[in-house]
């Protein structure tokens, strides 16, 4: 599940379902005008830190992402062995992240944040 996550980052960034429906279709591919981002300049925020969250925190850092993680159970020394910054509560890492997952049981608090 981590690596089907991880994976889905760039083709969101990239536009590259819509790109390859285009060249499928059309037989065309369309040029971007903006250089798209690296992932490596981009937070990932993660909210739930259980074995996927860390899994995904474990694969996210190795390509240079910084990341911000909330969970119940996270320490602060856990945070700091593993390179991540710990968030305080739910809002922050949706405050500061460019990309978000959200894994477990704290969908539904996240909901009722958005709400």
């Amino acid at each position: 599940m981590a690596e089907f996550a991880l994976a889905q980052l760039p083709a969101l960034l990239r536009s590259l379902t819509e790109h390859n429906t285009g060249a499928q279709h059309r037989g065309t591919w369309p040029r971007t005008v903006q250089r798209p981002r690296q992932l490596s300049e981009l937070r990932l925020g993660v909210l739930g830190f259980g074995l996927i969250g860390r899994a995904l925190t474990a694969r996210a850092t190795a390509l240079g992402m910084p990341v911000s993680a909330y969970s119940r159970s996270l320490t602060a020394e856990d945070a700091e062995r593993l390179g991540v910054r710990r968030a305080g509560s739910v809002p922050a890492p949706l405050a500061e992240a460019d990309v978000l997952t959200a894994r477990g049981d704290i969908v539904d608090r996240i909901a009722a944040v958005l709400a």
